[in-house]
């Protein structure tokens, strides 16, 4: 097993002698979110409600635009959150700042500790796999515990 990051908060320390930057979190980050959307297109969807909403502290990265903290401030259980919002919206998960499941009739997200996320899809990704393990991401089929 490689000694690796498993957090945003990691950002800083080093693993295997090399400092874990936050370029190469965000490629994982811009990673899992293309993940979504190329699953998302598969099973042709525009939304997904949150479900079981927790916020913890907001913390305003660099990247961030200064209305991000206002949308975070306004999000609500059973709230829809569209294709278009869905980017800053994972980022706020991926970030550690929220936690939810998402789902609508065909698709499930949901993340859980230690940066894994659990998809699961109406529609075969088979086809897709190979696609999103070239985003250098690592796949296993599993059960979600978060259902």
């Amino acid at each position: 097993m490689k000694n690796e990051w498993t957090s945003v908060y990691e950002i800083g320390k080093k693993f295997e002698g090399v400092e874990f930057r936050f370029d190469e979190y965000k490629h994982f980050e811009d990673a899992y979110i293309q993940a979504i959307f190329t699953i998302m297109d598969i099973n042709i969807i525009e939304n997904f409600t949150i479900k079981e909403l927790e916020k913890y502290d907001f913390n305003p990265y660099p990247d961030f635009a200064t209305s991000i903290e206002k949308y975070y401030k306004n999000l609500r259980n059973n709230q829809i959150v569209l294709k278009d919002e869905l980017p800053i919206f994972l980022r706020l998960i991926l970030r550690e700042m929220i936690w939810c499941k998402l789902s609508n009739k065909l698709m499930f997200v949901h993340f859980g500790y230690d940066y894994y996320m659990y998809i699961g899809s109406a529609k075969s990704i088979n086809d897709k796999l190979k696609e999103i393990m070239g985003l250098g991401l690592y796949v296993e089929q599993i059960k979600s515990p978060y259902i």
